[in-house]
């Protein structure tokens, strides 16, 4: 994306105010909205039409656009003229866009770069469509809704870039709702946003008709953690699914985290999913009590996932203190301080933890310390401790006792590659511990790494305190 270096709010122009905001609530707006960016950049906001002269020179490099949007305004020849000219000449040049709508109407004509782009609403969505509807800053929401605007600009004109910042380009996949939780997920966006993540998806996810489930599972592959937050409202249910989005969005990332499950140490990424049900639920229909209702009946069987009810300022603080500690709860820190760096890192995958924890008493006997992932904890910190091990222990050991060639081969790399991940010291130790289901007897390793086959577990501790402690 290109550094954007002006923000430009479009707005239709006066000869098309007839039945839309009128020109004062436009001028208020454009004053406030300086007001709230000021907190961010000492960039001014620009207020452009199509008739205005300097409308393509402000459109033709970097700019972060807000569209103004009202059903009225979609009528008038020459604002959709411009709008279809922006796409197609600005389009590359618009860094960040992002609608005001002030009506609930987008009509079928509008190009795809602004009708699918993500949008703050201004207008009070319980009401029929009438005159006057927009919402001025004496609504309860209003400022709100403008501070989540210029969250979204700070998170475009001052990205994170620091490298020792624990949460820079840190993405979290922040669900879309039905409309009861609107202003809830408003509230933890900004939040979010203000300490310094990126907050997906931005566009309205409906707007993918054919490819849906992919758009979802690429987002929350770039994620550290899926957040979905459920209220009272089933939400209306899209026709092409039969299904509404929030319940579409729980399928598909479940999906994604059954697929991942089978290695969660090599998961690309360190994800987990929070579940968020109002405490004070009171279904309004039958759809969304059954839903819930399935859901908590099933969470044993969902992978990473944690539900949670608490008010929703309470689970906000939650989830930021959460995010913060993250990365630097690693189980390794536990260790003993004189443990610490003169301990031997027995990596296995999950369905040999038996066998593996006899090897660590074994060798603990022998005078040994072990280090070890638990797959029966709570998931969230297994890659972090996988890394930790592996930068701080004295020698590896990776335990082969189911066949399984291509989590060995991840294992191998993870040794050769332990040099580059922060250590001060070499490897004393690379070994890796075959069991009688795969011999290996084809399997090509470096000179660095050394092959003990033995079954009895007896044989394998003497084995392997011999080597290790010479």
């Amino acid at each position: 994306m290109k550094p954007v270096n002006k923000i430009v709010l479009l707005s239709p122009g006066k000869d098309n105010l007839q039945s839309g905001p009128d020109s004062t609530w436009l001028a208020q707006l454009g004053s406030n909205l300086d007001l709230v960016l000021k907190k961010y950049t000492d960039e001014k906001l620009r207020i452009i039409s199509p008739q205005s002269k300097e409308a393509a020179e402000l459109l033709a490099g970097p700019v972060f656009l807000i569209l103004l949007m009202h059903g009225s305004y979609l009528s008038s020849g020459d604002f959709m003229e411009f709008l279809n000219k922006a796409a197609e000449e600005s389009r590359d040049n618009i860094g960040k866009l992002i609608r005001i709508d002030t009506s609930s109407e987008i009509a079928e004509n509008t190009p795809e770069l602004f009708a699918n782009a993500p949008s703050i609403e201004l207008y009070d969505s319980n009401e029929d469509q009438a005159e006057g509807q927009w919402l001025g800053q004496e609504a309860t929401v209003y400022w709100s809704r403008l501070l989540d605007l210029a969250a979204e600009v700070k998170s475009v004109i001052e990205p994170k870039t620091d490298p020792d910042d624990k949460v820079s380009g840190n993405m979290i996949y922040l669900a879309q709702v039905s409309a009861d939780m609107g202003r809830n997920r408003n509230i933890l966006k900004r939040e979010l946003i203000e300490h310094g993540f990126r907050v997906v998806p931005s566009t309205d996810l409906k707007s993918y008709k054919t490819d849906l489930k992919s758009q979802i599972q690429r987002l929350v592959d770039q994620s550290q953690l899926a957040v979905h937050l459920l209220g009272n409202a089933y939400g209306e249910s899209m026709k092409e699914l039969g299904y509404s989005l929030a319940e579409v969005q729980i399928q598909y990332i479940t999906e994604y985290l059954e697929a991942i499950e089978n290695d969660p140490v090599h998961a690309e990424k360190d994800l987990n999913r929070l579940i968020w049900i109002d405490p004070e639920f009171n279904p309004v229909d039958s759809q969304q009590e059954e839903f819930i209702n399935q859901l908590k009946r099933n969470i044993e069987n969902l992978h990473r996932t944690e539900i949670i009810q608490t008010p929703i300022e309470l689970f906000k603080t939650l989830l930021i203190r959460r995010l913060r500690q993250k990365d630097s709860a690693v189980s390794v820190a536990d260790m003993p301080e004189e443990t610490r760096g003169r301990f031997v890192y027995l990596i296995h995958s999950p369905d040999d933890q038996d066998v593996a924890a006899e090897l660590a008493k074994g060798l603990l006997k022998g005078g040994l310390n072990t280090g070890m992932l638990d797959y029966n904890n709570n998931e969230r910190n297994l890659l972090n401790d996988h890394k930790a091990f592996l930068q701080t222990c004295a020698g590896a050991v990776v335990y082969y006792g189911n066949s399984n060639r291509p989590w060995l081969q991840a294992k191998v790399m993870d040794l050769l590659k332990a040099p580059g991940m922060g250590r001060t010291s070499v490897l004393e130790s690379r070994q890796i511990l075959a069991g009688k289901e795969d011999v290996l007897e084809d399997f090509s390793l470096p000179n660095e790494i050394s092959l003990t086959k033995e079954s009895d577990i007896s044989s394998a501790v003497n084995q392997l305190l011999k080597t290790l402690k010479h």
